[in-house]
Protein backbone atom coordinates (compact mmCIF):
# COMPACT_ATOMS: atom_id res chain seq x y z
CA UNK A 1 0.00 0.00 0.00
CA UNK A 2 1.46 3.39 -1.02
CA UNK A 3 2.00 6.11 1.55
CA UNK A 4 -0.20 9.20 1.47
CA UNK A 5 1.58 12.23 0.01
CA UNK A 6 1.43 15.15 2.43
CA UNK A 7 1.02 18.02 -0.04
CA UNK A 8 0.91 20.53 2.84
CA UNK A 9 4.68 20.10 3.21
CA UNK A 10 5.27 21.93 -0.07
CA UNK A 11 2.65 24.60 0.56
CA UNK A 12 -0.27 23.09 -1.35
CA UNK A 13 -3.87 22.77 -0.17
CA UNK A 14 -6.51 20.21 -1.11
CA UNK A 15 -8.09 22.65 -3.56
CA UNK A 16 -4.70 23.14 -5.27
CA UNK A 17 -4.32 19.39 -5.68
CA UNK A 18 -7.85 19.10 -7.09
CA UNK A 19 -7.06 21.73 -9.72
CA UNK A 20 -3.73 20.11 -10.62
CA UNK A 21 -5.26 16.62 -10.91
CA UNK A 22 -8.12 17.94 -13.05
CA UNK A 23 -5.63 19.51 -15.47
CA UNK A 24 -3.45 16.42 -15.42
CA UNK A 25 -6.42 14.29 -16.55
CA UNK A 26 -7.30 16.73 -19.32
CA UNK A 27 -5.96 15.95 -22.77
CA UNK A 28 -5.80 19.58 -23.87
CA UNK A 29 -5.22 23.07 -22.48
CA UNK A 30 -8.10 24.26 -20.32
CA UNK A 31 -9.65 27.59 -19.33
CA UNK A 32 -10.29 28.76 -15.78
CA UNK A 33 -14.02 28.47 -16.40
CA UNK A 34 -13.74 24.86 -17.55
CA UNK A 35 -11.56 23.94 -14.56
CA UNK A 36 -14.09 25.53 -12.21
CA UNK A 37 -16.89 23.49 -13.76
CA UNK A 38 -14.87 20.25 -13.62
CA UNK A 39 -13.85 20.70 -9.99
CA UNK A 40 -17.13 22.27 -8.78
CA UNK A 41 -15.15 25.17 -7.36
CA UNK A 42 -15.57 28.94 -7.49
CA UNK A 43 -13.68 30.58 -10.36
CA UNK A 44 -11.90 32.97 -8.01
CA UNK A 45 -10.69 30.04 -5.89
CA UNK A 46 -9.55 28.17 -9.01
CA UNK A 47 -7.66 31.25 -10.22
CA UNK A 48 -5.78 31.52 -6.90
CA UNK A 49 -4.82 27.83 -7.09
CA UNK A 50 -3.67 28.23 -10.69
CA UNK A 51 -1.50 31.17 -9.67
CA UNK A 52 0.16 29.15 -6.90
CA UNK A 53 0.60 26.02 -9.04
CA UNK A 54 2.14 28.08 -11.84
CA UNK A 55 4.61 29.73 -9.45
CA UNK A 56 5.68 26.27 -8.26
CA UNK A 57 6.18 25.06 -11.83
CA UNK A 58 3.34 22.54 -11.76
CA UNK A 59 1.31 24.34 -14.45
CA UNK A 60 2.08 25.97 -17.75
CA UNK A 61 -0.10 28.17 -19.96
CA UNK A 62 -0.56 29.48 -23.46
CA UNK A 63 -2.67 32.18 -25.05
CA UNK A 64 -5.53 31.32 -27.39
CA UNK A 65 -6.92 34.57 -28.69
CA UNK A 66 -7.85 36.68 -25.69
CA UNK A 67 -8.17 33.65 -23.42
CA UNK A 68 -5.37 32.15 -21.37
CA UNK A 69 -5.45 28.37 -21.14
CA UNK A 70 -3.57 26.09 -18.78
CA UNK A 71 -2.01 22.63 -18.75
CA UNK A 72 -0.35 20.41 -16.13
CA UNK A 73 3.40 19.86 -16.16
CA UNK A 74 5.04 16.51 -15.42
CA UNK A 75 4.28 15.27 -11.86
CA UNK A 76 8.02 14.72 -11.34
CA UNK A 77 8.12 18.45 -10.58
CA UNK A 78 6.69 17.46 -7.17
CA UNK A 79 9.86 15.56 -6.36
CA UNK A 80 11.94 18.64 -7.03
CA UNK A 81 9.69 20.71 -4.77
CA UNK A 82 10.11 18.18 -1.95
CA UNK A 83 13.89 18.23 -2.37
CA UNK A 84 13.90 22.03 -2.30
CA UNK A 85 11.83 21.89 0.89
CA UNK A 86 14.36 19.47 2.42
CA UNK A 87 17.21 21.85 1.58
CA UNK A 88 15.26 24.74 3.09
CA UNK A 89 14.63 22.80 6.31
CA UNK A 90 18.31 21.85 6.52
CA UNK A 91 19.31 25.50 6.19
CA UNK A 92 16.72 26.40 8.85
CA UNK A 93 18.12 23.76 11.19
CA UNK A 94 21.63 25.13 10.75
CA UNK A 95 20.38 28.68 11.32
CA UNK A 96 18.49 27.75 14.49
CA UNK A 97 21.59 25.95 15.83
CA UNK A 98 23.58 29.15 15.33
CA UNK A 99 20.83 31.21 16.96
CA UNK A 100 20.70 28.90 20.00
CA UNK A 101 24.48 29.07 20.32
CA UNK A 102 24.34 32.88 20.24
CA UNK A 103 21.65 32.92 22.95
CA UNK A 104 23.70 30.63 25.19
CA UNK A 105 26.79 32.78 24.63
CA UNK A 106 24.96 35.72 26.20
CA UNK A 107 24.21 33.99 29.48
CA UNK A 108 21.79 31.63 31.17
CA UNK A 109 18.92 30.51 28.94
CA UNK A 110 17.26 27.82 31.06
CA UNK A 111 13.49 28.22 31.25
CA UNK A 112 11.88 27.58 34.66
CA UNK A 113 9.74 24.44 34.28
CA UNK A 114 5.97 24.78 34.62
CA UNK A 115 4.12 22.15 36.65
CA UNK A 116 1.58 21.52 33.87
CA UNK A 117 0.90 22.64 30.31
CA UNK A 118 -2.23 22.19 28.17
CA UNK A 119 -2.25 21.30 24.48
CA UNK A 120 -5.41 21.24 22.34
CA UNK A 121 -5.93 20.47 18.67
CA UNK A 122 -3.72 18.70 16.15
CA UNK A 123 -1.25 21.60 15.75
CA UNK A 124 -0.63 21.85 19.50
CA UNK A 125 -0.34 18.07 19.84
CA UNK A 126 2.36 18.24 17.16
CA UNK A 127 4.13 20.81 19.37
CA UNK A 128 3.85 18.38 22.29
CA UNK A 129 5.42 15.64 20.17
CA UNK A 130 8.27 17.97 19.21
CA UNK A 131 8.83 18.53 22.93
CA UNK A 132 9.09 14.75 23.35
CA UNK A 133 11.85 14.59 20.71
CA UNK A 134 13.72 17.58 22.15
CA UNK A 135 13.48 16.36 25.76
CA UNK A 136 14.45 12.74 25.06
CA UNK A 137 17.33 13.81 22.78
CA UNK A 138 18.93 15.51 25.81
CA UNK A 139 18.60 12.43 28.06
CA UNK A 140 21.62 10.15 28.63
CA UNK A 141 19.64 7.01 27.73
CA UNK A 142 17.68 8.62 24.87
CA UNK A 143 14.59 6.55 25.62
CA UNK A 144 10.97 7.00 26.70
CA UNK A 145 7.80 4.96 27.24
CA UNK A 146 4.25 4.94 25.90
CA UNK A 147 0.93 3.40 26.93
CA UNK A 148 -1.44 3.63 23.99
CA UNK A 149 -4.95 2.77 22.87
CA UNK A 150 -4.96 1.93 19.17
CA UNK A 151 -8.11 3.94 18.46
CA UNK A 152 -6.59 7.28 19.45
CA UNK A 153 -3.14 7.01 17.87
CA UNK A 154 -4.40 8.02 14.41
CA UNK A 155 -5.47 11.43 15.69
CA UNK A 156 -2.10 12.34 17.19
CA UNK A 157 0.29 12.31 14.24
CA UNK A 158 -1.73 13.99 11.49
CA UNK A 159 0.28 17.21 11.75
CA UNK A 160 3.56 15.40 12.44
CA UNK A 161 3.55 12.44 10.06
CA UNK A 162 7.37 12.31 10.06
CA UNK A 163 7.58 11.81 13.85
CA UNK A 164 8.82 8.20 13.74
CA UNK A 165 11.34 9.00 11.01
CA UNK A 166 12.73 11.89 13.06
CA UNK A 167 12.76 9.78 16.24
CA UNK A 168 14.83 7.11 14.49
CA UNK A 169 17.15 9.72 12.95
CA UNK A 170 17.80 11.08 16.46
CA UNK A 171 18.49 7.57 17.79
CA UNK A 172 15.65 7.61 20.32
CA UNK A 173 14.38 4.30 21.67
CA UNK A 174 10.78 3.74 22.75
CA UNK A 175 9.02 1.02 24.74
CA UNK A 176 5.30 0.85 24.10
CA UNK A 177 2.42 -0.99 25.78
CA UNK A 178 -0.67 -1.09 23.58
CA UNK A 179 -4.13 -2.56 23.72
CA UNK A 180 -3.82 -4.14 20.27
CA UNK A 181 -1.06 -5.76 18.27
CA UNK A 182 0.52 -3.22 15.90
CA UNK A 183 2.03 -5.68 13.42
CA UNK A 184 5.60 -4.96 12.31
CA UNK A 185 7.60 -3.00 14.90
CA UNK A 186 9.15 0.34 13.98
CA UNK A 187 12.96 0.74 14.28
CA UNK A 188 14.39 1.39 17.76
CA UNK A 189 11.14 0.30 19.40
CA UNK A 190 9.85 -2.54 21.57
CA UNK A 191 6.16 -3.26 22.04
CA UNK A 192 4.03 -5.39 24.32
CA UNK A 193 0.27 -5.91 24.33
CA UNK A 194 -2.01 -5.42 27.31
CA UNK A 195 -4.93 -7.88 26.93
CA UNK A 196 -8.25 -6.33 27.92
CA UNK A 197 -10.47 -9.37 27.19
CA UNK A 198 -14.07 -8.11 27.05
CA UNK A 199 -13.24 -4.62 28.34
CA UNK A 200 -13.16 -1.73 25.86
CA UNK A 201 -9.86 0.11 25.52
CA UNK A 202 -9.83 3.62 27.05
CA UNK A 203 -9.34 6.41 24.51
CA UNK A 204 -6.09 7.70 25.95
CA UNK A 205 -2.38 7.90 25.23
CA UNK A 206 0.32 8.34 27.87
CA UNK A 207 3.93 9.34 27.18
CA UNK A 208 6.54 9.13 29.96
CA UNK A 209 9.66 11.10 29.02
CA UNK A 210 12.37 12.80 31.06
CA UNK A 211 10.67 14.36 34.08
CA UNK A 212 7.38 14.73 32.19
CA UNK A 213 4.18 12.74 31.75
CA UNK A 214 1.87 13.56 28.84
CA UNK A 215 -1.74 12.38 29.04
CA UNK A 216 -3.60 12.70 25.75
CA UNK A 217 -7.24 11.99 25.02
CA UNK A 218 -10.07 13.07 22.70
CA UNK A 219 -12.92 15.53 23.13
CA UNK A 220 -16.38 14.33 22.07
CA UNK A 221 -15.81 16.04 18.70
CA UNK A 222 -12.64 13.93 18.21
CA UNK A 223 -10.27 16.86 18.77
CA UNK A 224 -7.17 15.65 20.65
CA UNK A 225 -6.05 17.40 23.80
CA UNK A 226 -3.19 16.72 26.19
CA UNK A 227 -1.87 17.71 29.59
CA UNK A 228 1.86 17.51 30.25
CA UNK A 229 2.86 17.35 33.90
CA UNK A 230 6.45 18.32 34.69
CA UNK A 231 7.29 16.75 38.03
CA UNK A 232 10.18 14.43 38.87
CA UNK A 233 8.45 12.44 41.63
CA UNK A 234 5.23 11.94 39.69
CA UNK A 235 7.17 10.86 36.61
CA UNK A 236 9.27 8.43 38.65
CA UNK A 237 6.10 6.81 40.04
CA UNK A 238 4.63 6.50 36.54
CA UNK A 239 7.89 4.99 35.32
CA UNK A 240 7.93 2.43 38.17
CA UNK A 241 4.35 1.42 37.36
CA UNK A 242 5.17 1.16 33.66
CA UNK A 243 8.27 -0.98 34.33
CA UNK A 244 6.32 -3.33 36.63
CA UNK A 245 3.59 -3.75 34.00
CA UNK A 246 6.17 -4.16 31.21
CA UNK A 247 7.94 -6.96 33.07
CA UNK A 248 4.64 -8.80 33.61
CA UNK A 249 3.72 -8.90 29.90
CA UNK A 250 5.09 -11.21 27.21
CA UNK A 251 6.62 -9.63 24.13
CA UNK A 252 4.51 -9.57 20.97
CA UNK A 253 6.66 -12.29 19.44
CA UNK A 254 6.30 -14.52 22.51
CA UNK A 255 2.58 -13.87 22.62
CA UNK A 256 2.23 -14.92 18.97
CA UNK A 257 4.30 -18.05 19.49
Amino acid sequence: MSRTFDYNLIGLSLRDIRVYEALLKSQETTSVRSIAETTNMNRGVVFESIKKLTELGLLGSNQRGKQKRFFANDPNVLKGLVRARQDELLRSEQAVDEYIASLKAHGKTAVPPQFAAMYEGEEEIAALLRDVLATVSALPGKSYCIISAADIRGYLYRKFSSFTRQRVKLGLHVRSIGTKSSGEAAPLSERKVLPLDSLSAPACYVIIYGNKVAQISLHDNLVPYGIVTHNQELTRLQQLLFDRLWDSLPSESDDQG
